[in-house]
């Protein structure tokens, strides 16, 4: 069982997708290579883990792909008061199962957020780094 089995119906339910721009923008970068990869690291529940505030740079570093360029591409999100406790269910953080009154802690998180609302929305302003690494000396 992984970490992530009690929470995958959470999980298809209240995760918000990439933003368009963040899923299109890798798609784009391979253009005349007569083989392109793209080799996902980190986006969402995969099996490749960094422990909080490690990044990725050092190992792309010290692999043959250590030709690296950082992208941080800003998105905004308008979250309903009601998803963000369903969304914060499909964590490993904060799933039901690690709270004795799981019901309670959502009831006065909800309550929480409903001091800022804005408009009906929660608003959240962020940005999505993509690191696009390359074979050193090879045309992009």
């Amino acid at each position: 069982m992984s970490l992530f089995d009690s929470v995958d119906h959470y999980y298809a339910r209240y995760r918000p997708r990439l933003p368009d721009q963040v899923v299109q923008f890798p798609a784009r970068e391979p253009t005349g290579a007569a083989t392109p990869r793209l080799l996902d690291l980190g986006a969402g529940t995969t099996n490749t883990y960094r422990e909080p505030g490690r990044r990725h740079e050092p190992d792309l570093a010290d692999s043959p792909f250590s030709d690296i360029a950082e992208h941080r591409i800003a998105f905004t999100r308008a979250w309903k008061p009601r998803s963000v406790p369903g969304y914060l269910r499909s964590t490993s953080f904060t799933r039901p199962d690690l709270f004795t009154d799981h019901t309670g802690f959502e009831e006065r998180a909800h309550a929480l957020l409903l001091e800022h609302v804005r408009d009906g929305a929660l608003n959240e302003d962020g940005a999505f780094t993509v690191l696009l690494a390359h074979l050193p000396g090879v045309a992009r």
